[in-house]
């Protein structure tokens, strides 16, 4: 089977709500379906071997609706063998899912386990964060909490809707990215010079990381479509019309944003503190010594990027080894998928190297001037 496949069944697997099994294998007969939370008051496992290589474990549960028009009614469920791994499927008597009533034009009904139901600690995990948050930083915490949550609300209300009505992704993306560095930076850090230099340097960056990323993806004639999520949309009305190119662009800018803001502030900071230390500075000494600083910060921050890239897809690299005897490891690296997570590693690592002198030049200039004046 050619890795192409697997990515798609693994999808399948994660995107629960959005392809549900019912919706997978009734999809033109389906007339409805319902979704509701359950607790599993019974959980049985029986053992199917299909051949002497393979051997499934298929559980046969029973749930109690706990939401909607069935709240309070129980029903048996064997899951899909199709959606059946050949490990316990983790569902324990006591556990709370999601379950899926699928009605048929023929009028059959079918119950399906979809998922987990984990909003609920979901929700206790963002509250250790927001404590932890609100404790060690005070009231910055809760400005920089407060900058988060619009920025979130900028992508969730304005860039994706945009986009959902046929805008261009890449404008969009790089407007909300602007939108959110000015709001985020001066929300989290306040008003005053030094946030002031970061979010110049911020701006700048940004619509430089718009020319790198362009070269990245021409040199390597990436489409955008090779990553699994592009891959769903293709299959809707809008994937029709979408700017793939243009998405897979302005996904880098948001990406690179997060960690764009670090290094600007940071920089601004150490240039403003060097000022202080010594106002004799000159503008040129306050480059040289702010750049000796950011080059360690460089070398951090490119190898907590290329990880952070590299643990969001680490099952893809532990399947590379296995995939040998298939399909040679240069033939895996050349395909659009993995392309696409290499050239997003190093479009954002270029982008922080030219921040760094980007806005160390920036604050050199400005206090250097004040250093003139006093």
């Amino acid at each position: 089977m050619r890795l192409k496949q697997y990515i798609c069944i693994g999808i399948i697997f994660a995107i629960g709500g959005v392809l549900t099994p019912s919706t997978v294998f009734a999809q033109q007969n389906t007339v409805k379906d319902e979704f509701f939370r359950a607790r599993v008051i019974q959980a049985s496992e029986d053992v199917v071997k299909k051949d002497d290589a393979h051997v499934s474990i298929i559980q046969k549960i029973r749930v109690r609706i706990l939401s909607g028009s069935e709240k309070g009614n129980e029903y048996d469920i064997t899951p899909n063998p199709e959606f059946t791994s050949t490990k316990k499927q983790n569902i324990e008597q006591g556990n709370v899912v999601v379950v899926a009533k699928t009605t048929l034009n023929s009028g059959e009904i079918r119950w399906d386990v979809i998922d987990q139901y984990r909003l609920p600690n979901m929700g206790w995990a963002f509250a250790i964060f927001i404590g932890l948050v609100i404790f060690f930083t005070r009231k910055r915490g809760v400005m920089s909490l407060v900058g988060l949550a619009v920025s979130v609300a900028i992508l969730g209300f304005v860039v994706i809707p945009q986009i959902l009505s046929g805008g261009n992704p890449l404008v969009w993306c790089l407007a909300g990215a602007l939108i959110i560095a000015i709001v985020s930076l001066y929300l989290a850090h306040g008003f005053s010079t030094r946030t002031s230099i970061a979010v110049v340097g911020t701006l700048i960056t940004v619509l430089l990381s718009v020319g790198v990323g362009a070269l990245f993806v021409w040199l390597t004639r990436l489409s955008g479509a090779g990553n699994e999520d592009a891959f769903y949309l293709q299959l809707t009305q809008l994937g029709m019309s979408l700017d793939l190119r243009g998405l897979l662009l302005g996904a880098m800018i948001i990406g690179t944003l997060g960690v764009l803001d670090d290094v600007t502030t940071a920089q601004s900071a150490v240039v403003g503190e060097l000022h202080l230390a010594n106002p004799s500075f000159s503008r040129a000494e306050l480059y040289a010594r702010g750049l000796s600083v950011g080059r360690e910060h460089i070398t951090s921050l490119v190898n907590t990027l290329a990880l952070a890239y590299i643990g969001a897809s680490f099952p893809l690299f532990l399947y590379i080894p296995l995939n040998k005897s298939e399909q040679p490891v240069w033939l895996l690296f050349n395909s659009e998928f993995l392309a696409e997570e290499i050239i997003r590693t190093l479009v954002g690592s270029t982008v922080l190297v030219l921040a760094v002198p980007i806005t160390t030049l920036i604050a050199a200039t400005v206090f250097g001037k004040k250093t003139h004046h006093v």
